[in-house]
């Protein structure tokens, strides 16, 4: 348990070491320049933290379309959403849905809009479906993306972890693993 906590010290130092600053050479002077004008630790934090909440702009976009390609690995157990029939796959049950998260003017992840999933989905060899669909959503910095299944439960180690997306253009495609 204590390797654990120490191997999960180390990664978390090395991931916020990788995300400070702006990714150019800074100068040093400009550093000493700012360090100098903080008179004061309580100035220093009393500073609000960034919010990552999102408030629309006037020049944002009001919505960003996704082609999605839904991939389903049948190998992996208890997350499927289709299952084989014939040369083909179907929707395993009911209540499946392509759903997009992500932030709001209150809240940094809250669900901004979900899609049926189609009920028929192509077999790619054995052990792989796959459907395909385009949807709108409203715009978000960031997207959090993946198909919900009525009444799976929490997912399980083996399970896929979903897809995480920064919107570019006008629209991108988009692959989901399930």
């Amino acid at each position: 348990m204590r390797i654990a906590g120490a191997l999960t010290c180390v990664l978390s130092l090395v991931i916020l070491s990788g995300c400070s600053g702006d990714g150019k050479d800074s100068d040093p002077k400009a550093v000493a320049a700012t360090s100098a004008t903080t008179s004061s630790p309580s100035e220093a934090t009393s500073t609000p933290p960034a919010e990552a909440t999102y408030v629309p702009k006037p020049g944002d976009p009001k919505e960003h379309t996704f082609v999605v390609t839904i991939r389903d690995q049948l190998s992996v157990p208890y997350s499927d959403a289709y299952q084989v029939k014939g040369d083909t796959c179907v929707l395993l049950g009911v209540g499946s849905e392509l759903v997009f998260d992500g932030p709001d003017k209150k809240h940094d992840r809250r669900p901004l809009k979900s899609f049926t999933i189609p009920d028929r989905a192509r077999l790619l060899g054995s052990t792989t479906c796959e459907a395909a669909m385009t949807v709108t959503v409203p715009y978000a910095p960031r997207y959090f993306v993946g198909v919900a299944m009525e009444g799976h439960g929490m997912p399980a180690p083996t399970d896929p972890a979903e897809t995480q997306v920064r919107p570019k253009g006008d629209s991108q495609k988009l692959i989901v693993l399930r």
